[in-house]
């Protein structure tokens, strides 16, 4: 749905809506929808220079030297935001993805900690991860449950095997993203179907097609001679890694053969993918199979665990650390491994909500934290809304924190009574040092922000100022003025 927004916004030009889904919620901007359009293009091509220039600020991508680059300056509406796109040089590839899960899988590439597999390419040397290439391509789940089960080094000297193809389509496997240089657009495609990349094979064959006809079309020929890269990016609404990770995640939970789409599970298999595991967590005496490159590059509290060397453990007989895990339950720590493998919890309800947010703030991780603070925002109300106002203060959820003094402010007469309401204000009023009559309390500030925000109509006016006097009065009460 914010995706859909995202898209709505760039081509209307609503700058303020466009804000709001960047810095409140997080929006991906290098996205593409069902006809393979960014939320930069729809921008230039509608004639927004506001948008254009902070979708540039933000992190949009448009590199000069690809299709999509020159795609957006062709079909900008203005000569204006031409200028902008050439000044901005249209951030790099080297730019990082806002996503910190993207993030994340964007730097497996670059850290060759915890790689277990090495592929030397035409003599040049690549090193992976087991775990996460079966994962994703059914071609190495194979391979590595047959002739290269035993085997750390892996030679291809074919001769229609490129080593800069295979690079850019390994970075497909790790990222969902790939870009390489036209000339290399059929390297790419042997490799994406003999790896059984079905989704990459069709993109690619895609980006083929409109590159060319975009090139034929046009009445010069610079833009077929200065176009010299194909990206790909992942779609709106594509959810592949994710789904592939969180398999590998179902894989790593006890009795995974019990439920989901793994349950007709052969022995054989079920064998293979625990083979793939190097660390193990023992909660309430249920074995966690996991893996490093995931557990300790997601959450540095548990890889202060795994690389303790003082912590208490026992090692299994293939050699894998059994790390005992307390003051979590095993259905908590389900859900923060398949937070930590597909970046969302499947089963996140009112009612573990709670726990799993400390757990997470324990485990330091932010965007799972985020994710509780929207289910507890969907779920408030006057009972519990000033703890978890506390709760988000305390944890740093500024957003969560927004919804409560909204909730508050919205309900004010049912809450203005409220013991809870009154010590937090005082609270917050004992804070300031040397407080005068006149200083501000931060409760009350942003509750009256809240109410007097985006009046429109005369009766909205009247209800916001009834509202303002019941805070005046519950003031007045605690012997306070603000």
């Amino acid at each position: 749905m914010d995706q859909n927004e995202l898209f709505s916004a760039c081509r209307h030009g609503y700058l303020e809506k466009l804000r709001q889904l960047v810095e409140e919620r997080d929006v991906e901007l290098n996205v593409r929808d069902v006809w393979d359009s960014t939320p930069l293009y729809y921008a230039c091509l509608c004639g927004h220079e506001e948008v254009v220039l902070y979708l540039l600020e933000k992190g949009a991508r448009c590199d000069p030297d690809t299709f999509d680059g020159e795609r957006c300056l062709y079909g900008s509406l203005t000569t204006k935001i031409r200028q902008l796109l050439v000044q901005h040089k249209a951030i790099t590839s080297q730019v990082i993805r806002r996503n910190p899960y993207d993030g994340f899988l964007r730097s497996l590439l670059d850290n060759l900690e915890f790689s277990d597999v090495t592929f030397v390419v035409h003599g040049e040397t690549f090193r992976f991860h087991r775990c996460v290439l079966a994962a994703r391509s059914r071609y190495f789940y194979e391979r590595f449950a047959s002739k290269w089960k035993h085997r750390d080094v892996i030679r291809n000297n074919h001769p229609l095997v490129d080593p800069d193809a295979f690079r850019a389509v390994m970075e497909y496997i790790y990222t969902g993203r790939l870009q390489i240089d036209v000339g290399l657009v059929d390297d790419c495609l042997r490799l994406a179907r003999q790896f059984g990349l079905d989704t990459l094979d069709a993109r690619l064959n895609l980006q083929k097609a409109q590159a060319t006809f975009f090139v034929k079309t046009k009445f010069t020929t610079r833009i077929a001679n200065q176009w010299t890269t194909l990206v790909v990016e992942p779609q709106i609404g594509s959810n592949e890694l994710h789904y592939n990770f969180g398999n590998l995640a179902r894989h790593a939970i006890p009795d995974v053969g019990s439920s989901g789409d793994v349950d007709d599970l052969s022995l054989d298999e079920d064998a293979f993918w625990s083979g793939l595991s190097d660390v193990i967590f023992d909660v309430e005496q249920k074995r966690f199979r996991c893996h490093k490159v995931f557990v300790c590059n997601r959450s540095e509290y548990l890889r202060a665990l795994v690389t303790d060397h003082f912590h208490e453990s026992v090692v299994t007989a293939t050699g894998i650390p059994v790390i005992k895990v307390g003051g979590v339950t095993a259905d908590i720590f389900r859900a923060v491994v398949q937070f930590i493998y597909q970046d969302f919890v499947t089963d996140l309800t009112a009612e573990n909500v709670l726990d799993l947010l400390d757990t997470a703030e324990l485990y330091l991780l932010p965007g799972l934290k985020k994710q509780c603070a929207t289910v507890i925002a969907a779920n408030l109300d006057r009972n519990c809304v000033i703890p978890i106002l506390r709760t988000a203060r305390a944890l740093q959820l500024p957003r969560l924190q927004a919804v409560c003094v909204q909730f508050v402010a919205s309900h004010i007469e049912l809450l203005v009574r409220e013991p809870e309401l009154k010590k937090l204000i005082a609270e917050d009023a004992a804070q300031v040092s040397n407080r005068e009559d006149t200083d501000t309390i931060e409760v009350v500030d942003d509750i009256r922000c809240c109410i007097t925000n985006n009046l429109q109509t005369l009766s909205q006016t009247e209800e916001a100022h009834a509202r303002l006097l019941l805070i005046d009065a519950l003031l007045q009460e605690l012997g306070l003025d603000a």
